[in-house]
Parts: structure tokens; C-alpha cells; sequence
């Protein structure tokens, strides 16, 4: 049934597969609800290609929660070879549920709801790049209230809710209500929308084989809200948060590629105060490295350069920026092109080519 989910023609495991991994996981490790999990890579399928998953769970930390991240490797892979890391997030505990949360489900259809027919529904997915087999067209009804749908789904014969918490192609049609309330499809300029962030998903029952669900979109951020009942309205799953983000034909043929365009690789390096070329000098922080080092130190950059600039100055051996300390208030965005700038001058300046 996995086969039967396609994007531009590419297999994938959909957000709610890896969000059950999670949730599986969070059930035997004693964990109530999935706090958070990031979708980082698809989880690309091929044919002829047996895939073998390995899902991480760390240590509780001081906040009851534990980190969670999915990887996957092809099941023919050498032992040493890296594994592709499709989600992380962390297991946390639930919090109190307010019963009002799923009153509006309680009957059906909900009061004041608009229907909306499904005539050639599926059909306009694939227009669009999603392809759905018959196992992930189980949305039999929908209906809209402003911002608001509801629908019900039923899992398509031949699927069995034996060993899920949830039926990925379930959940995953619950969410096909969302096309009721998304913005104008020609807005995504033939992208598509597609889960990038849980939050706080909670599975409560299983083995509900037919389903009610109210999906709250903000346009704005992108994020909705899933609340989930069986189909006589009593409580299954919820997820405070699914946050959607546009994802383009490239970045899915990308996310099957056989290997990452980056890798990490640990090199040996000399100590700066064993440096026999040139001295130490230390550009920014609040000090203590530069005491640490017996370096000459530099509040910015272009007191660095400056000293350069002068006639008796000659080339550092070792050039050691210090970014623990930066400017109150900038946000991650901000210090890492910060930082981006600083290596790419200092690397640009011809006087500091043989400086590490």
C-alpha cells in the first residue's frame, strides 16, 4: 500500500508514516505524546530497493522528554555506511485535554457545516503531482465551516488496522480535508504542500478502522490543527500542530538520491599555542580565549584588518574566532550570516592565505 503514495511520480512514505514510527516508539518507551517531530528528507521507495529504518531514542532530559530522530539505509548497504536521517523531534509527556476538544464531533454532520463534493477529487490531486492509490483514498465525506473542515474517512478494503496505532493512508487521508480550506492551488506555482512539523500528537485509541476529523487551517502560518474521533465520536488522536511547507519536484527527486551532498569528516588539527608560524590573534568574544591563549585579541573585524593594514604588522600563524558571545537579541539567522561573512573575508584577504 506504501507504493499507492507518490509525489511527482516518486514513492515516499508520507509525514504520517514516520509521525506512527514515532508514536510506536513513544508507546514503548512509556512516552504519552510525540512533542515534536521535524520532517527533515522524504523517505524515498523504490521497487527493487528493500529499505531497513532505525529509530533513535535517547535519554530523558530534565523536562521529561526524550529525543526521537528516524533514519533509513538500503537493506543491502555495507555496515559502515551512513544512514539518511529522515525526522527528529523529541517524546514528551501529554498534557490535560480539554473535553470540548472533540464535542463538535459528537454528531454528524456537524451543525452549520458546508458540503463539498468529491466529484473528481482525487483526480485533481494528480493533476497537481499527488499521486493517491485506492489505499490512501479513503475520504468518503467533507464538509467546510469558514476556516474549518471536517470529514470522514474510511480505511479502503484490503488494509487492516492490525499492528498501527493509526493507518498511515488513515491519518494521511484525514488530512485531504485540508483542500477545502487551503489558499488558491495556483498560488504554489505547481508546487505542492506537504507535512514538515508535528506537534503535540497524541494517539488516545486504536483500532478505529473508520474516522471523524476537524482540521483548523491558518493560512497565514501554514499550520493546522487535527482532531481526531472514531466514527462515533469518541477520542482517537490529535496533533496541536501540523505545520505544512511547499516542496518543489526537485527537492523530491533530491531526497532519493544515493548520497548526501554533505558529510561530516573529523580532521586532526595543531594546537594554537604550539603554532610554530606566526602568532595567535582573536577576533571577537568576551576575552577569556584570547587570555587563554596568550593572543592578541580584536573587538571586530575591522580593528583586525586595521592592525594588518599597519607597516610593522605581520601575518598571524592562527586566526581564532570567537562566536559565544553574540550581539543581545540576534536571532540564529542572524549570527550564522554574521558568521558566514567574517570566514568569507577573512578567507578573501591575501595577507592571511598561510594563516590557519
Amino acid at each position: 500500500w506504501l507504493a499507492e503514495h507518490a509525489v511527482f511520480g516518486t514513492v515516499l512514505v508520507p509525514g504520517t508514516g514516520l509521525l506512527e514510527l514515532a508514536l510506536t516508539a513513544a508507546h514503548h518507551i512509556g512516552a504519552d505524546r510525540v512533542a515534536e517531530l521535524t520532517l527533515l528528507e522524504p523517505l524515498v521507495l523504490t521497487e527493487d530497493t528493500p529499505v531497513r529504518l532505525q529509530v533513535v531514542v535517547g535519554a530523558e532530559t530534565g523536562e521529561n522528554r526524550r529525543p526521537i530522530a528516524i533514519y533509513s539505509r538500503p537493506e543491502d548497504a555495507a555496515e559502515d555506511a551512513p544512514w539518511r536521517r529522515h525526522a527528529t523531534g523529541e517524546l514528551g509527556r501529554a498534557e490535560p485535554i480539554a473535553g470540548e476538544a472533540f464535542a463538535e464531533l459528537d454528531r454528524w454532520p456537524v451543525a452549520g457545516a458546508e458540503q463539498v463534493e468529491l466529484d473528481g477529487f482525487y483526480e485533481a490531486f494528480a493533476a497537481r503531482g499527488l499521486g493517491y492509490g485506492p489505499a490512501f483514498q479513503g475520504l468518503v465525506e467533507l464538509w467546510r465551516k469558514d476556516n474549518t473542515a471536517y470529514g470522514r474517512v474510511r480505511l479502503p478494503e484490503g488494509l487492516t488496522t492490525e499492528g498501527f496505532g493509526i493507518h498511515p493512508a488513515l491519518l494521511d487521508a484525514a488530512l485531504h480535508t485540508l483542500v477545502s480550506v487551503q489558499e488558491d492551488e495556483n498560488t504554489l506555482d505547481g508546487n505542492v504542500l506537504l507535512p514538515f512539523e508535528w506537534t503535540g500528537a497524541e494517539l488516545l485509541a486504536v483500532g478505529a478502522a473508520e474516522l471523524r476529523v476537524r482540521v483548523d487551517l491558518d493560512e497565514a502560518s501554514r499550520t493546522v490543527r487535527v482532531v481526531v474521533t472514531d466514527q462515533d465520536g469518541r477520542p482517537v488522536a490529535r496533533a496541536e500542530g501540523l505545520q505544512l511547507r511547499e516542496v518543489t519536484a526537485e527537492q523530491v527527486r533530491v531526497g532519493g538520491a544515493g548520497e548526501h551532498l554533505y558529510r561530516v569528516v573529523f580532521q586532526p588539527v595543531r594546537d594554537a599555542q604550539q603554532s610554530s608560524s606566526g602568532g595567535v590573534w582573536v577576533l571577537g568574544g568576551s576575552g577569556e580565549v584570547a587570555r587563554a591563549l596568550e593572543a592578541e585579541s580584536f573587538a571586530g573585524l575591522e580593528a583586525l584588518l586595521a592592525r594588518l593594514d599597519a607597516a610593522e604588522a605581520s601575518a598571524p600563524g592562527w586566526v581564532v574566532v570567537d562566536a559565544t558571545c553574540p550581539a543581545a537579541g540576534g536571532d540564529a539567522l542572524a549570527v550564522a550570516g554574521g558568521a558566514l561573512e567574517v570566514a568569507q573575508r577573512l578567507l578573501a584577504d591575501e595577507r592571511l592565505a598561510s594563516a590557519e
